[in-house]
């Protein structure tokens, strides 16, 4: 289902996606970052960062797994600028997603 809405996706003007690395056993991260360089690095300004200050599970107090949110914006959108990576939202030059293409 998620590749056949890529062409579609891929036509709007803002995105905000909130994921996780691991979805069951499926890699979410290897998909997400396969979507980005095969569909919106051409089109879109994108940056991709660790969510903070993420509440532990309590059975483990550890996280299950790493969630990450993720804005891409059509780089010919009248007004569009460079997403920018700012900290007052978590993101920073260690929080930022390290293998997905980004232009933050």
């Amino acid at each position: 289902m998620r590749d056949a809405l890529r062409p579609v996706l891929r036509q709007f003007g803002t995105l905000f996606v909130t994921f996780t690395d691991i979805i069951q056993a499926f890699n979410n991260d290897k998909w997400m970052s396969g979507w980005v360089r095969d569909d919106l690095q051409a089109s879109h300004y994108v940056c991709s960062w660790k969510v903070p200050n993420r509440e532990p599970d309590m059975a483990t107090a550890g996280f299950r797994r790493t969630a990450y949110y993720m804005i891409a914006v059509r780089r010919d959108a009248a007004g569009a600028q460079p997403v920018r990576c700012l900290e007052a939202l978590g993101c920073n030059s260690k929080t930022k997603h390290r293998k997905m293409p980004l232009s933050c």
